[in-house]
């Protein structure tokens, strides 16, 4: 049960993170890549703003070429919500069980390979 504090903070945390990419939908604002600016090459983060926008407006496939960890990240945000709601109002642990299994080697190394990926598509071929 003290796990339902956390998952109230997980789904703040989450409306937050909506609220931020309205305003960067809806705003000129945007965030520099300091390890671009510093070494000229883009991070295997690179993009992943301007992916979400895009996923916002249901252009998935835009997305994807913008940055190809996007999917897979909204994806597992959007599991990682549901679970903190679930546990938020139910009081069974959902975000644990979630957690046990990203940290089973065989996720790590997925997402390992899918960053080495994504880091060299975006020094290949980013569009931007």
């Amino acid at each position: 049960m003290a796990m339902v504090g956390y998952s109230k903070k997980v789904i703040i945390v989450c409306i937050a993170g909506v609220l931020g990419l309205f305003i960067f939908r809806n705003t000129p604002i945007s965030i520099p890549c300091i390890f671009k600016l510093v070494f000229n090459i883009p991070c295997p983060g690179c993009g992943l703003t301007r992916a979400f926008i895009l996923i916002s407006r249901l252009e998935f496939a835009d997305a994807f070429r913008m940055n190809i960890l996007a999917i897979p990240l909204f994806l597992g945000g959007a599991a990682y919500f549901v679970c903190a709601v679930v546990e938020a109002f139910t009081g069974k642990e959902a975000i644990q069980a979630f957690n046990s299994v990203l940290s089973k080697k065989w996720v790590i190394a997925v997402a390992a390979f899918m960053m080495a990926a994504s880091w060299y598509y975006n020094i290949m071929f980013a569009p931007f």
